[in-house]
């Protein structure tokens, strides 16, 4: 797919603040961000956050607590 200039220097921007960009077109994060809208009353844009996380980093088995985000939340359960 080309991307216009201005698509591309914008993707180049987020990517220097360390942002991963994952396309949209990945089935498991649709099937993800589906099954959460269906779920729950959330926006898209934070359907998509979530399921993101979800997909690009899964829980460990025990489900531990992970390090406290600054959101306050200690793991994916506290923020769903």
């Amino acid at each position: 797919m080309r991307k216009s200039p201005e698509i591309a220097e914008k993707e180049r921007n987020l990517r220097t603040f360390g942002l991963k960009i994952i396309p949209v077109t990945y089935n498991r994060l649709w099937r993800e961000a589906a099954k959460i809208k269906g779920e729950k009353p959330v926006s898209p844009a934070d359907v998509f956050v979530i399921a993101t996380a979800k997909t690009e980093h899964p829980t460990n088995k025990k489900d531990k607590p992970r390090r406290k985000h600054s959101l306050g939340y200690k793991t994916k359960k506290d923020l769903i």
